[in-house]
C-alpha cells in the first residue's frame, strides 16, 4: 500500500518502489 510504504519507508522501501 502507498500509506504503509509511506509509514514504514525504512523497510518497504524497496517493495514501496515496486508497489509504486
Amino acid at each position: 500500500g502507498g500509506i504503509e510504504c509511506k509509514r514504514q519507508v525504512d523497510k518497504v522501501i524497496d517493495s514501496c518502489a515496486s508497489m509504486q
